[in-house]
Formats: C-alpha cells, sequence, structure tokens
C-alpha cells in the first residue's frame, strides 16, 4: 500500500520510493536517539544522548539497512512502524492519556498491516496494561484492540476484493502453509 501510494501520487519512479524510504531510515534513526535520550537520560546524567548518538549511528549506517532501503521492499517501512511503535509506547506508558493511546495503536495498526508480526505488540502492551495498574487501563485496552483491528479488517476486506477470497494481512497464517503441507514446495503458487 505504501509503494502504490507513492505511484499513485507521483507516478511510477523507482528512484521517488528509494529516496521515500531513505527519508524514513533517517526519521527511524532520529526516533531511535529519541527514545535512548528518554530511556537512559533520567539514570545516568546526559549519557541518553551519548547512547542516543550510538543508537542513532549504529542504525542509521549499518550496511544491511543502507543496501534494504535502496531496494523496493516493505522492510523499511515495517522497521520505521517498530521504531515508531516503541516510541509512542515509551511515551504512552510515562504518562497515560487517551491521545498517546491512540498513537501508539495507529502506529501498531499501520505496521501491522505491513507485516502481521507486528500484531504481537498489541499483546505485550495488553499485558503490560493489565499488570500495572493504570487509571483508565480498559478505555486504554480498547483504543489498543479496536483500532489496529479496524486497520486490519479494512486490508483484508481489500485483500478479499482483490483476490475474492480471505487473505489475513500480507501472507499471515498462508506463510505456515507453504512449509507445512504434504503438496508443498516452498513457493507461493
Amino acid at each position: 500500500l505504501f509503494i502504490a501510494g507513492l505511484y499513485k501520487l507521483f507516478g511510477h519512479y523507482y528512484v521517488l520510493v528509494q529516496i521515500v524510504q531513505a527519508l524514513l531510515h533517517a526519521l527511524s534513526s532520529l526516533i531511535l536517539f529519541f527514545i535512548c535520550v528518554k530511556i537512559f537520560t533520567p539514570q545516568i546524567n546526559s549519557a541518553g544522548e551519548k547512547v542516543g548518538l550510538l543508537a542513532m549511528g549504529l542504525y542509521g549506517l549499518w550496511p544491511a539497512l543502507i543496501e534494504t532501503t535502496s531496494m523496493i521492499e516493505a522492510e523499511t517501512v515495517f522497521l520505521f512502524f517498530v521504531i515508531l511503535s516503541i516510541y509512542f509506547a515509551i511515551e504512552f506508558f510515562k504518562k497515560p492519556d487517551i491521545k498517546r493511546a491512540l498513537w501508539l495503536s495507529l502506529a501498531i495498526g499501520l505496521g501491522s498491516s505491513v507485516r502481521p508480526t507486528m500484531v504481537l505488540f498489541v499483546l505485550v502492551f495488553v499485558i503490560l496494561l493489565l499488570i500495572k495498574k493504570i487509571e483508565r487501563r480498559f478505555i486504554y485496552l480498547l483504543i489498543l484492540l479496536v483500532i489496529p483491528a479496524i486497520i486490519l479488517f479494512a486490508f483484508m476486506y481489500e485483500n478479499y476484493i482483490q483476490h475474492g477470497r480471505f487473505v489475513f494481512t500480507t501472507a499471515g497464517g498462508f506463510n505456515l502453509w507453504v512449509g507445512n503441507n504434504i503438496n508443498a514446495n516452498g513457493e507461493y503458487e
């Protein structure tokens, strides 16, 4: 959907997708810096910035990740939503409110539409909400469950319209079917 949206807006240009992916990669590095500042500054005076610069440098300059940004793949977008979700989770659990819960659930929902494994973030955050005795936690649970579900159901409906059969987001359980049945040959057919 990300690449299709770019093609729809700007035309079929691979270079444009690579530029946007490079910008997302840089933005992911910057968000990692902010995550480290939020996590490490309260414990150790100004260590958060040093750790953040190290994390930003490792992520931003890691050869495999730089190479991935030049390919027309979903990994860069997925990693962006993973990092963004972690940032929003830190913000939310630091000071829970509805706005932060909405941002967190939106990032998880959009990331889940890229790779369904991100649905596991919902499970982790639901468990954290149940363990921590946060006031109004049932409202937050509802937000964390409903918004990603709406995004995924919209994506699944679009897949149903396109393919005429139920497909759980990108491949979902079909990944298991490809390699774990008698007729499996390891390919999507």
